[in-house]
Order: C-alpha cells, then structure tokens, then sequence
C-alpha cells in the first residue's frame, strides 16, 4: 500500500469537493494499492492537523480546532511526523500564494494547482519555478488550468516526448478568458 499524503491549501468549492470525493472513494483507492491521506488543511486563516487524515467531520473540526499559521508551522509539522510522497494542492484563488511554491518543493512537496496565477507569472519567475522542479525532482501538475480539466496538457505532452511533432492545436481552452 502507498500513501500519498496532501497537504489541501484552499478549502471553498475545489477543495471541499476535493476531500469529499478522496473520502467517498477510499475503499477504491485501497483497492488500487493506494491511501490518500489529508493531514493538513489550510483555508486563508486557519489550518487544522490531523496525523490520521481528515475525516467527514473536517468542516467542524476546521472551525473548531483550527488556529492561525504560517507556511512554517506546517512544514515543521509534515517533518516532524516524516510524512513521505507529499502533494501540496493549491485550491486557492490567491496571487500570493503561489509566492510558496519553491519553497514547498524544495521540502519536498509535488505541487498540484487549481489556482492559474503559477502559469502566468513573469518568465523569470515561471522559469525559476521550472529549475526548482528539476532540481529536486519534483512534478508540478495543473491539468485544470486549461479546458476545465480535460487531460489536454498531459496529451500533448505525451505526444512531444514519443517523438510527435505537434502543429497545430485549435479550440477554446480557457472559458473565462474567451
């Protein structure tokens, strides 16, 4: 069995549904060989710890035993349990935040966003974060950046590495910005 542990930042609309559905599906994913496990989450003032994962009472317990953060007292907390295989998921809708995203790689976080600011960024900043990515081997997926999550990014990037040359590629990929 290998867990996979998730650090959630963000927990309105995406993020919420993000743990609802890693809860209603765990037997499939145990199934699978895999325990997805959400030991930290995060909303815009409060983060809430739990070294077992979240469960379905997350909400109350997010209002109830949440206490104001820093990036640090998190990065302290996911070291100190030595969590492995960790994800931080962007599920905010902040500018700022993406600011974190070197330094979660290099504690050791794969990177996965909702949030669309990372992709945007001034070149030098968007190349700095590519550099980190490659030092320390670390993935950074965003999938739902582009064409409401269909897997668009990943084909195209499947299809570069076996050798294709792609053209041409037509369509409305962003709904808000069209």
């Amino acid at each position: 069995m290998k867990t996979v542990n998730i650090v959630l930042f963000g927990v309105g609309n995406v993020g919420s549904t993000l743990i609802r559905q890693i809860l209603s599906n765990k037997e499939q994913f145990h199934q699978a060989g895999l325990e997805l496990n959400i030991p930290v989450i995060v909303n815009s003032r409060i983060a809430f710890f739990q070294k077992e994962g979240v469960k379905a009472s997350w909400e109350s317990d997010l209002s109830s035993f949440g206490f104001p953060y820093q990036l640090d007292d998190i990065l302290k907390y996911v070291k100190d349990k030595e969590f492995k295989n960790l994800i931080a998921v962007d599920a905010t809708a902040s500018s700022s935040f993406v600011e974190n995203y070197e330094t979660l790689v290099k504690e050791g976080f794969n990177l996965v966003a909702a949030n669309k600011v990372a992709n945007s960024l001034p070149y030098e900043l968007y190349d700095s974060l590519r550099k980190t990515l490659r030092k320390y081997d670390k993935q950074f997926l965003y999938e739902t950046n582009v064409g409401a999550g269909l897997p668009i990014i990943q084909t195209l990037q499947g299809r570069h590495r076996a050798g294709e040359k792609v053209t041409r590629v037509r369509g409305v990929f962003s709904g808000s910005l069209s």
